[in-house]
């Protein structure tokens, strides 16, 4: 079945809208670890906002592999993997911004661990997950201090 827009645009009768085509570079605070790594720390944009480059692909390889795993293609289309990265990164924004207000509702600079897991009270799942790596860090913690001290560093 044909998509009545792409037929207007072929007859001429409706002309497609110019995209803007000055890239904007946007610097992302707190990455310095991925600056390194190649383009992590900027995100390129199109005058409308969208992103556009291979260096605004922090999480490509990873959502490739996820979303293989969850039973897509081997190969998913890039536009497809670029909008999983879009929904990634605005979630995680929301989380990190609810987490801030709820830090400064509790008079604290920065969110701890308690704020975050306060946002996802709500969803079980998440909280479960969330309580589980923080337990496991600490007893990963545990066992580095371990190692530590039995080689005499």
């Amino acid at each position: 079945m044909e998509n009545p827009i792409e037929k207007q645009e072929i007859q001429g009768s409706k002309k497609p809208q110019e995209k803007n085509n000055n890239p904007e570079r946007v610097e992302v605070p707190g990455n310095e670890e991925a600056d390194d790594q190649g383009g992590g720390g900027v995100v390129v944009t199109d005058g409308d906002g969208s992103q556009s480059s291979k260096a605004a692909r922090q999480f490509y390889t990873e959502l490739r592999m996820m979303m293989y795993g969850f039973g897509d293609v081997h190969s998913p289309l890039p536009q497809s993997i670029d909008l999983m990265e879009d929904l990634v990164i605005q979630y995680i924004c929301n989380l990190v911004q609810r987490s801030n207000e709820v830090a400064s509702n509790r008079r604290r600079d920065r969110p701890v661990a308690n704020d975050v897991k306060f946002v996802i009270r709500k969803d079980t799942k998440k909280l479960h997950r969330v309580q589980y790596l923080l337990e496991l860090k600490v007893q990963i913690d545990k066992v580095k201090s371990l190692g530590l001290q039995g080689d005499g560093k």
